[in-house]
């Protein structure tokens, strides 16, 4: 869906400051975005593609081993 509307940056910022997506107020997605998780992933963007590769590395191994604790609980 393609839309051809401009948004005023006074909402741009009250988004911003709310920390809420334009996706979770249209309902394109029901999850909320973590400030504290946006931090982290933009200090991530900010590294070189190495180190970057081994911090994702790392936090998918831990993120499956959570889900599979969780599944098997």
């Amino acid at each position: 869906m393609i839309f051809n509307h401009k948004c005023k940056l006074k909402t741009l910022f009250f988004l911003s400051i709310i920390h809420v997506s334009l996706d979770y107020l249209t309902g394109l997605s029901d999850l909320e975005l973590d400030k504290n998780i946006v931090d982290v992933v933009t200090s991530l963007q900010k590294l070189n593609s190495e180190d970057k590769e081994h911090i994702f590395t790392t936090i998918n191994a831990l993120v499956r081993d959570a889900k599979a604790r969780n599944t098997y609980a």
